[in-house]
């Protein structure tokens, strides 16, 4: 008998199963007998069927294991495996077995970070579906999947908008810095996956802000400072890196950096608002704008400037303006001395001042009042003394000034009937304003250096000259020639008059023919002229001479009255006839000098001899010789 060749035997492999994203080791040799030779040596051929793309084998001979691997993520039902196993003579058995992946649910996967950022003063709107880029689960449909972001700690806050499916991530406004979260994925069983992120900040250079600066108010001709610190805004640069620009309509804006003070100062007696416009700009040029007013608000009590005018024939009738330095509420009271005084309003004149007339009774010092409101409630009083004389024409008299500084001596005959005559305290340069044509203003200084009247009349000249008496209360003592003297006001221009002072310096006159404005001041071109207490007549000099010779002579003040006294100076021969007269009018009273030239009054010279020259003044007369020698 001769022996044959048996094929192997597969006994079986039966079917079987394993879970996805797993593996299963089926040992072959258990399943496989043959009589000849041992299994070892048998060649297994391992294939699967062409449908089976979930399934990986791996077949290791020497151990006669078989894994079965599913593909990641992959399942299926009875994938079919074909076994056929040989031995050395090429005999064999084949077999077929059904293998099933079952499914298994896994969490979902995270691809990417979630780290985001955006910008300083804006928000973050992250929708849903986004994020379903960043995650990957194969078992459930991005739509299916809850993500739940839980804020941990930061500075940006986080608000889910069911409505919109979007996730909102927003801070304060200037500020910058992170938000971290937790962002927690669940699908549909429940299974989940966790991670932290963080959404930062992107700081920007915001423009600086101003502070709504408020309106506001100060008193009138007062600075206002308003420090900017307070109205001051940037998160992001030092104030001290910005730059304040301010303009204003009508005032003068100051600005020191150093304090960070803004210095607004008005015009002198404004009244009203004001508008200021602000700037204040970053290294950037990036700048914010703001306005704001001010009012300067009228705490300066009323004043008036009081014009005087003085009836021409009637000079005991006198008229008096009063221009209010602002718009009047209601005038309270005015006086005149003594008595009270109704004003009325005067449209016509421009600027419109209130008026009243007034009849002087007596010689006296009278004292002008008027009170008033101005349409903010300040009161104010305005005062002005004047002084009145009633001079009589044929004796003469006196006015003095109100504070008994100054005095017009009028000698008899002066005055061309008897009439009042007034001292008004001058205007000087304040803030009064312009005065109208003819109206004597009443403000007058208060130094010693700068006394000024102006002395009125119904006449504008005076008949025979008068003496304007100054007397400086404590006298004048002068220095580095800086004379005092009186000067006039003429056609808006003071000029000197030669004056005249005593001894001790204690009096300071004039000697004038009109009525006037004066003033009695320092800045004299000369030194005021001490006048002779008595009468003389100089030898003339030289003597003998030829043919020109000066006589000097000294007139005092004469006690009769009069200033300005008829003089005469007469040369004669020694026969006592006249040869010339070398003075024939009304002299004042001072140091004098005169040449004569050897003529006569025909103009010729006259021949060599012995002549008398004679001084007539007044009551006073002296004579001297003198010798012409040719």
């Amino acid at each position: 008998m001769y022996p044959i060749n048996d094929p192997p035997v597969i006994t079986g492999i039966p079917d079987t199963s394993f879970s996805e994203d797993s593996t299963l080791t089926l040992n072959l040799d258990q399943f496989v007998y043959d009589v000849e030779i041992p299994n070892n040596l048998l060649t297994w051929d391992i294939t699967l069927a062409s449908d089976s793309s979930a399934l990986l084998i791996d077949w290791n001979p020497t151990s006669q294991n078989l894994t079965l691997i599913g593909r990641q993520d992959a399942f299926g039902d009875s994938i079919t495996i074909f076994y056929k196993v040989y031995d050395d003579s090429n005999a064999y058995d084949f077999d077929t077995s059904f293998v099933s992946i079952l499914p298994v649910n896994d969490p979902p996967k995270l691809l990417a970070s979630f780290d985001t950022t955006f910008y300083e003063d804006s928000k973050l709107n992250i929708p849903e579906e986004y994020w379903w880029n960043l995650i990957e689960d194969v078992d459930d449909p991005d739509s299916t999947l809850i993500i739940d972001v839980k804020k941990d700690s930061g500075v940006v806050f986080y608000q889910f908008d069911p409505d919109s499916i979007v996730h909102k991530f927003w801070s304060n406004y200037n500020v910058n810095g992170v938000g971290y979260f937790t962002l927690t994925v669940t699908d549909s069983s429940g299974m989940s996956i966790s991670t932290q992120f963080s959404v930062g900040i992107i700081p920007i250079n915001d423009p600086p802000e101003i502070v709504d600066i408020p309106d506001t108010s100060t008193a009138q001709d007062t600075a206002f400072y308003l420090p900017l610190l307070p109205y001051t805004c940037d998160p992001d640069n030092d104030r001290n890196t910005l730059n304040w620009e301010f303009s204003a309509i009508i005032s003068q804006i100051i600005h020191n950096p150093g304090s960070d003070t803004l210095k607004i100062i008005p015009p002198e007696s404004y009244i009203g608002w004001d508008t200021i416009s602000a700037t204040l700009t970053d290294y950037q040029g990036l700048a914010d704008f703001d306005t704001f007013r001010i009012k300067f608000i009228d705490t300066t009590p009323p004043y008036f400037n009081i014009g005087i005018f003085q009836n021409p024939i009637a000079s005991e009738h006198l008229d008096f303006y009063f221009f209010p330095s602002e718009e009047i509420d209601s005038i309270s009271l005015v006086t005149v001395g003594s008595y009270e005084k109704e004003v009325t309003y005067l449209t016509k004149i421009n600027p419109s001042p209130y008026y009243c007339h007034h009849r002087l009774q007596t010689s006296d010092i009278y004292k002008v009042s008027i009170s008033a409101l101005d349409t903010t409630g300040n009161s104010g009083t305005t005062e002005y003394d004047f002084s009145a004389s009633n001079v009589s024409a044929k004796v003469g008299g006196v006015i003095y000034s109100p504070d008994s500084s100054a005095s017009l001596i009028l000698p008899s005959n002066a005055l061309s009937k008897d009439s009042y005559i007034l001292c008004l305290p001058n205007a000087t340069k304040s803030n009064s304003k312009e005065k109208p044509k003819g109206l004597a203003i009443a403000k007058y200084a208060s130094t010693v250096q700068k006394l000024s009247y102006n002395f009125t009349g119904p006449d504008k000249l005076i008949k025979k000259s008068a003496k304007l008496l100054f007397h400086p209360d404590g006298g004048y003592t002068p220095s580095n020639n800086n004379w005092l003297g009186v000067f006039q006001l003429i056609s808006g221009e003071w000029e000197y008059r030669k004056t005249y002072t005593d001894k001790n310096g204690k009096y300071f006159w004039i000697y004038t023919d009109e009525f006037g404005t004066y003033k009695l001041d320092i800045g004299a071109p000369e030194k005021a002229v001490c006048i002779p207490s008595k009468f003389s007549l100089s030898q003339n000099f030289p003597n003998p001479f030829n043919p020109i010779t000066t006589i000097n002579f000294s007139l005092p003040e004469v006690k009769n009255g009069a200033f300005s006294i008829p003089t005469r100076l007469i040369v004669y021969d020694l026969l006592g006839r006249e040869v010339t007269k070398l003075i024939n009018k009304s002299y004042l009273p001072g140091e004098y000098s005169i040449i004569w030239d050897s003529r006569n009054t025909q103009g010729k010279f006259v021949a060599s001899g012995v002549y008398i020259y004679r001084l007539e003044y007044g009551h006073y007369f002296k004579s001297k010789k003198m010798v012409l020698i040719k």
